[in-house]
This record gives structure tokens, sequence and C-alpha cells, in this order.
């Protein structure tokens, strides 16, 4: 249901990405964490927890810091992201951007330069 949902959204371009309803994949992640902290809560009083491994459950270790795993899967078929991509030398910031145009965030696939619309705008405040 999320899929047909996503994807009649996103023909009719009346919503940008961030406004689609999530993936399945998204959805479950955000249950393993909700999950996961409601585990810790119910324990809390106890004076022994039995903690479950925390990257198990929608979350990744990475440097000795804990990241958020948002998907485990791509948002969208290979296809379909390959055929949008940008090579934006100005930073992504007008709808002369094909990939704002269609109101998605850039991907590994552009070629943009100074991209201010996801791909090296996310590297950047992590």
């Amino acid at each position: 249901m999320s899929k047909v949902c996503r994807f009649a959204l996103f023909k009719q371009e009346k919503c940008s990405d961030d406004q689609l309803p999530p993936t399945c994949d998204s959805l479950r992640q955000h249950i393993r964490r909700a999950n996961y902290q409601a585990a810790i809560w119910l324990q809390s009083l106890d004076a022994e927890m039995a903690i479950p491994p925390i990257d198990e459950n929608g979350w990744s270790l990475y440097d000795g810091e804990l990241h958020i795993v948002w998907m485990t899967t791509p948002p969208a078929p290979d296809s379909l992201l390959e055929c949008i991509n940008c090579g934006c030398k100005t930073g992504c910031k007008t709808q002369r951007c094909s990939c704002m145009n269609v109101a998605l965030q850039c991907t590994d696939v552009c070629t943009c330069v100074g991209c201010t619309n996801g791909k090296d705008s996310d590297e950047l405040s992590e």
C-alpha cells in the first residue's frame, strides 16, 4: 500500500520527497528504534536490564558513534534514480536543477558541485 501511495503522489508532482509517506523499509527501521526504546523503558526499574544490541535495532555504530539507519533499501528503483540526476555548477539552488524541479534531493548519481539539495549538504552536516 505504501509503495502505491508514494508512487501516486510522486507522479502528481504536488509534494516534495520529504512529504511522501515513508517506505515500508524506513517504517520498519523506525519501529525497530521505537521498540528498542520501549524495551529499555519497560526494564527501567529492574536492577539488571537485558538490553538487546543497539546495532540490530535501527541504529548503526560507526567510529564509536551511533547513527540512525533510515533505510536499508533504496527509496526508489535504481532505474528511476538513474533517470533523474543533475550536473549543476551553482549548488542546485534553483528550479534549473533537474532534481529540484521534480522535488527530489540530489543523489550519488548527480555530478553537481557545491550541492545544497541533499548530496553534499548532508555530508557536511554529519
